[in-house]
């Protein structure tokens, strides 16, 4: 069966801090990685085309350094970055052929694309770089930073892929999901798989401070986490589970679509608690709460409790009628106070709340941005204009309840 898939050779990337600090996010469309660091504010670049930035003081910045990873072939891709304290981050992503991380450190795949994960110290210069896979196509998608410098990635794998010397995870379907531990030498601690009867894709992680993660995506048919097995009710369902420090898994839990679901993102809240965003066609039921689309997709956002169970789950209705319209949730910022911030983009109209968002152009998709209070309801929502698509892939909640958006567009785009 057909499944949806965000469009990764596009690239998502999603840039994580430590638990408890703010997320970013951007885009890349490149073979290259680059990295760059902005004097005074928070810029990391990939793909050579998409940035970021979080400026803390008036005028204009400048860059501190950048710096980039190549290979022999076009497939060198990261798809998130993980910022620690001390300014250095961990990246991740996939590689075919051999990729070079500085002046000294090459990683050669071993089958077609495999997983690369480096450390970029503060000064742009990499420490390490690892990687994993095996004969088939494996990528991470996601990365989560932990304060002592270690750090948990997810993504899919097909085959058996190996994590170090001595770990090594074997599918089932045909495609697995992983997640692993990588220590802040550069080793692999533990990795363990989502293995399924059907497809599995993990896009979203999110480390909580005891070493714990939330993951999430999407699968077909079965998968099984540890002693859990979710059965999908259509085409395509969600996954979140927790990942105990150790590599076990606490639990698994699903929202079960009549059509297809994707979940695409995930915010860990200090409590335990989680909040995913996603994408549905159906009808998509999220334990005793059911959603209905409008559109040919509507997106959706949802808080997982600590134990597994969901608080609420609430959607942006998109427009309906012969050429219906379509929005997805693609990135989500938990704040402290338990709402967040979620973007992605949509077409047409899309309903939050009680405020609608009207595209103007013709089959374009604008950029939407919408807070979601603690108890599921909608304080505000906000869109771009433009004269061709946009996209929005990650934000970045501050304390003071402000965010950061990021993504690219087509054309011209007008915010405010």
């Amino acid at each position: 069966m057909l499944m949806w898939r965000m469009e990764l050779p596009r690239v998502k990337v999603t840039i994580h801090a430590v638990p408890g600090a703010r997320r970013v996010a951007a885009i890349g469309r490149r073979s290259r990685v680059a990295l760059a660091w902005l004097i005074g504010a928070v810029t990391l670049l990939f793909g050579l085309g998409a940035a970021i930035t979080s400026v803390a003081a008036a005028g204009v910045p400048s860059y501190a350094w950048a710096t980039q990873s190549s290979g022999t072939s076009n497939s060198t891709r990261a798809y998130d970055i993980s910022a620690l304290p001390d300014g250095s981050s961990i990246i991740t992503g996939q590689f075919n052929g051999t990729a070079f991380f500085g002046p000294t450190i090459n990683l050669t795949s071993t089958g077609d694309d495999d997983v690369f994960t480096a450390k970029v110290n503060a000064d742009g210069t990499y420490a390490w770089a690892i990687k994993a896979g095996g004969t088939g196509s494996d990528q991470a998608n996601g990365v989560s930073a932990l304060p002592d410098g270690s750090s948990i990635i997810t993504g899919g794998f097909t085959g058996t892929a190996t994590f170090g010397p001595t770990i090594a995870l074997v599918g089932t379907g045909s495609e697995d999901a992983f997640t692993a531990k990588v220590n802040a030498d550069g080793s692999y601690a533990w990795a363990t798989k989502g293995e399924g009867t059907g497809p599995v894709f993990a896009f979203g992680v999110s480390a909580l401070a005891d070493g714990s993660s939330i993951i999430t995506g999407s699968f077909n048919r079965t998968v099984t986490f540890g002693a859990t097995t979710l059965t999908s009710t259509g085409q395509q369902d969600t996954f979140t589970a927790k990942v105990n420090a150790d590599g076990s898994y606490a639990w698994a839990t699903k929202a079960g679509a009549t059509d297809r679901a994707q979940a695409n993102g995930v915010s860990a809240l200090p409590d335990g608690s989680s909040i995913i965003t996603g994408e549905f066609n159906g009808v998509l039921t999220f334990g005793t709460t059911t959603l209905t689309s409008i559109g040919s997709s509507d997106a959706f956002i949802a808080k997982v409790n600590a134990n597994g169970s969901y608080a609420w789950a609430t959607q942006g209705e998109s427009s309906g009628g012969d050429f219906p319209g379509h929005d997805k949730g693609l990135g989500v910022s938990a704040l402290a106070d338990g709402s967040s911030i979620i973007t992605g983009q949509f077409y047409k109209t899309v309903t939050f709340g009680t405020t609608t968002l009207t595209t103007t152009g013709l089959l374009v998709d604008y950029v939407f941005t919408a807070k979601v209070n603690a108890d599921g309801s909608y304080a505000w929502a906000t869109q771009s204009q433009g004269t061709s698509t946009a996209n929005a892939f990650g934000v970045s909640a501050l304390p003071d309840g402000s965010s950061i958006i990021t993504g690219g567009f087509d054309g011209s785009v007008t915010f405010g």
